[in-house]
């Protein structure tokens, strides 16, 4: 099927806000291969083709959305239709435009648009020389030249990129994309968050104070192959007795684009910039991992690798479950204050013997004449003890508390 794209301002007087429709009239015609008709003469040599209507509704959502613009879609190829609008109020139809005449493409790849002149006004001229390169799998770069100086009709402010996705039988799928490009002078732009491995049919139009004016002819791209998508990742737990260990497994990515050739997991502790890196063939899908620290989060991430590069990171986070501190505070001293007062100050065990969070210490001392100890708790780096006997030797022992 064929598709034309029909544009057009309001009158330009103060009915506009009464009209609740336009109507889009075409038929098709045969125009004589003659010296003596142009584009917009014809002459019909056949019996005279149904006029078809298509009605296009005006509310408060789109009044001022204008330039309108209407798709006919189901046309033949490489055909000449007259195309006419006319604008409707409560009271019915006004009289329509003058009619123009058109023809669709013939291949059948593209859509050709067109800017109705249903009621008079003056747009900018096409861009020319549009160029596109793919960038990479989501991107491209759109490069042109501006509209010939008699045809700017206006200041140009700037650009439209007009962008199609085209399917595999060469026809428009999918939404079209706009992308503005607020400046005059521009004469490049790239297009991003596109699909990879996909063809794209793109068309810039200049736009002054009227509004846009005639699109380029379209030019199509594909973007590169993609990266492979996000493998899912999973882990569980082997043993923690005397270290932590866990498997890491995973699924194959849904799409991978192109052969997979390996795959990377990087992991550490959330609260260290330092990550651990494994590289490992495409058809592995587990890794065990060793010596984790008790008490601790872990951060995991997962990629795929094929001939475009790496793909987006799986990410998934695990706690270790805390244990024991595995060694006793550290940086102990001790300062008499007073011949029976002493304070004692420390530090916590090295982080990597904690084993979780700290939640207190515990102190016991002891005359060394008297072997029952004297326990006291806190959750200070500091205590203080009076009330001591003079001259007397006690026995301290520290340690820490999950």
């Amino acid at each position: 099927s064929r598709s034309l794209r029909i544009r057009w301002q309001p009158p330009e007087d103060s009915s506009v806000h009464h009209i609740i429709y336009y109507k889009i009239r075409y038929r098709e015609i045969t125009i004589e291969d003659d010296d003596d008709h142009d584009e917009n003469s014809y002459q019909s040599t056949k019996q005279e083709p149904i006029q078809l209507e298509k009605v296009f509704e005006i509310n408060n959502s789109n009044r001022d959305a204008y330039p309108y613009e209407f798709i006919l879609n189901d046309l033949k190829h490489w055909t000449q239709y007259q195309v006419e609008i006319l604008a409707g109020t409560k009271i019915g139809d006004g009289p329509p435009s003058d009619p123009i005449v058109v023809r669709t493409e013939e291949d059948g790849k593209i859509f050709h648009f067109l800017r109705s002149t249903c009621f008079p006004s003056f747009f900018p001229g096409e861009p020319r020389d549009v160029k596109v390169t793919a960038i990479n799998s989501s991107s491209v770069q759109v490069r042109w030249i501006h509209p010939e100086d008699s045809e700017h009709n206006g200041l140009i402010r700037g650009y439209q990129i007009h962008v199609q996705e085209i399917d595999k039988l060469g026809e428009p799928t999918g939404e079209q994309l706009r992308f503005d490009v607020a400046d005059g002078l521009a004469q490049e732009f790239n297009v991003t968050s596109l699909q990879p491995d996909t063809e794209y049919s793109v068309q810039v139009a200049a736009v002054t104070r009227k509004g846009d004016g005639t699109r380029s002819r379209s030019v199509n791209v594909k973007t590169a192959g993609g990266v492979p998508t996000k493998p899912e990742i999973f882990i569980s737990f082997l043993k923690d007795d005397p270290r932590m260990s866990v498997k890491v497994y995973w699924t194959r990515p849904n799409q991978t684009f192109s052969q997979l050739l390996e795959y990377k997991l990087r992991y550490g502790r959330v609260d260290d910039s330092v990550r651990d890196e494994v590289i490992m063939p495409a058809d592995e899908t587990l890794k065990i991992i060793e010596n984790l620290e008790r008490g601790t989060r872990y951060e995991f991430r997962l990629s795929g690798r094929n001939s475009v590069g790496w793909g987006q990171e799986s990410v998934t986070y695990l706690d270790t479950p805390e244990g024991i501190p595995s060694a006793p505070p550290q940086n102990i001293t001790d300062r008499l204050q007073s011949p029976t007062t002493v304070v004692f100050t420390w530090d916590p065990p090295a982080y990597q013997q904690q084993n979780g969070k700290i939640t207190g210490y515990g102190i016991h001392f002891h005359k060394l004449i008297d072997v029952t100890p004297t326990e006291y708790n806190t959750t200070n780096l500091r205590m203080v003890f009076s009330s001591l006997d003079e001259n007397t030797e006690y026995k301290f022992r520290y340690f820490s508390q999950e």
